[in-house]
């Protein structure tokens, strides 16, 4: 592994980035408001018209999913022939320490 890389010249991006996720955090916040006050007034009809427009539909459906788990178990051995195994790299933001960077006020 790399030793530590030092990041000083970009402390105004990483305020910055911090900056984003609150508003991200908040718009996403009353986004879910809104969704879920237009779904309260639909009730149990299936669609919602302005001036006579569809502007919504809110539908049942049927969704089918692969339990995964549920097949390694009853199937360890065959699920295994079909894992793969590939690199991934994350980038993980350790906000919590940005106060002791001085990134944070």
């Amino acid at each position: 592994m790399a030793k530590p890389k030092k990041l000083d010249k970009m402390a105004a991006e990483f305020i910055e980035l911090d900056e984003i996720d609150a508003q991200i955090t908040k718009l996403k916040t009353r986004q879910e408001e809104l969704k879920q006050s237009i779904r309260d007034e639909l009730g149990a009809s299936e669609e919602g018209t302005i001036k006579g427009v569809t502007v919504v539909t809110y539908v049942t459906a049927q969704r089918s999913e692969f339990d995964q788990s549920a097949f390694k178990a009853a199937h360890p051995i065959i699920a295994k022939r079909f894992i793969k195994i590939r690199p991934v790299r994350t980038l993980l933001l350790k906000s919590k320490a940005w106060g002791e960077a001085g990134l944070r006020g």
